[in-house]
């Protein structure tokens, strides 16, 4: 059976390393029958000097040479073939048929060993079946490099992403008399699906959303900011939080074809009479701190669905007068579903406790504390889930 040439058409390239002239002569004559292009190095250092020159399909390797111990140069040559990107085969052959002398070929990196004078048939079948498994290798060496740098693109292309997301959320608050506010933002990933947004309704109201897009990823990230443009263009001039989410799920029903749907908490603040009234789609209750009653409290609302599944006639509204001292803290599910090692969640309770142990904290610094716990929760364990955090205090 004469040799498959390589994909380029070139004759495949076998590297004898044999001192004995006689048998360097032989392998060559019956592997050049056979389609072969044979090169002989007589000793080691002949042989390492061809490899920097020409990197072979496959070694022949005797395990005897005059200047170098044949375990040692199989050593180097796997060494140096390996640096370079490529996987060489090497066959030692030896006039030794000790056990202990295979297991030190085999621990040094070769493939194959056989006992000289090896008959002919069985050498050419190993050779072939060697060369098979080398073009394996380095067809899954290229398949990894091509994947390698596609992988770079779309991280390149997701962190673009990201920061355009990021370039969406509001990292500063106006300056108001009687609000304290303040948020943070943390994706599972380098881009995420979580939202928040102060949202200017008219003159004398703000609205306050916190929306978590179901997903990780460029996905999520696509849809919170198609969300996002969603609600500066329809929610403003809406005064009624439930009247606002009707609107904006209509819009993104009859727009957005993605899967994707959206758990919502949005409240609007009447600044004149600090009167706020909220309403939920699908979203986990938010906590309510009251100063008079020193209690939190969940804003629940009718258990109505999330954005991008159905249609509504009305979201349940609710309200309550925002008193001095009093804060409202908006999160997304991310927060609750922290892990610790042990697998436990941070929940509800957890959250509600430190909440209620640090409502004479500013809005910022109540943040910066439940991060601190959340941190020392999960001992190091990775965050599944975006983690939003959004307080509304009253100052």
């Amino acid at each position: 059976m004469i040799a498959h040439p390589t994909a380029d058409g070139e004759k495949r390239k076998i590297l004898v390393v044999e001192d004995s002239r006689v048998d360097a002569l032989q392998a060559r004559l019956l592997l050049e029958k056979q389609g072969y292009h044979v090169s002989i190095a007589m000793d080691a250092r002949a042989a390492m000097e061809h490899l920097n020159h020409h990197i072979p399909d496959l070694v022949l390797l005797d395990i005897m040479l005059p200047d170098k111990n044949g375990w040692e140069v199989c050593k180097d040559i796997k060494q140096f073939t390996s640096a370079q990107g490529h996987f060489v085969p090497v066959v030692l052959l030896t006039s030794l048929g000790d056990v202990d002398d295979k297991v030190i070929g085999f621990e040094s990196g070769a493939d194959d060993y056989l006992v000289k004078p090896p008959a002919k048939k069985e050498l050419l079948a190993r050779i072939r079946s060697l060369l098979r498994i080398r073009d394996l290798q380095e067809n899954l060496r290229r398949a990894h490099k091509k994947l390698s740098r596609a992988h770079g693109v779309i991280k390149r292309d997701i962190k673009i992403v990201a920061e355009i997301q990021r370039s969406f959320l509001r990292d500063t608050f106006p300056d108001h008399p009687d609000l304290d506010l303040a948020a943070q933002y943390q994706p599972s990933y380098h881009a995420g699906g979580d939202y928040y947004d102060l949202v200017e309704v008219d003159e004398d109201h703000l609205g306050f959303m916190v929306a978590d897009i179901a997903g990780h990823g460029v996905s999520a990230a696509v849809v919170m900011a198609i969300t996002q443009m969603t609600v500066k263009e329809f929610a403003v001039g809406i005064t009624s939080p439930g009247a606002a989410l009707k609107r904006i799920n209509e819009k993104l029903n009859r727009h957005l074809s993605s899967d994707h749907f959206i758990t919502v908490f949005y409240a609007i603040l009447n600044q004149k009479t600090m009167g706020l009234v909220y309403t939920s789609a699908g979203h986990n209750p938010m906590m309510y701190y009251s100063s008079g009653s020193d209690v939190v409290l969940p804003l629940r609302t009718g258990p109505d669905f999330p954005l991008r599944t159905f249609e509504t006639k009305q979201y349940e509204e609710k309200s309550l007068p925002l008193q001095r001292g009093d804060k409202i803290l908006l999160f997304t599910d991310g927060v609750l579903d922290v892990q610790n090692p042990q697998m436990d969640f941070y929940g509800e309770e957890r959250l509600e406790e430190v909440l209620r142990k640090n409502h004479h904290l500013s809005s910022h610094e109540l943040i910066q504390r439940i991060m601190e716990d959340t941190e020392a929760f999960r001992k190091g364990r990775k965050r599944l889930d975006d983690f939003t955090l959004f307080v509304i205090g009253r100052r």
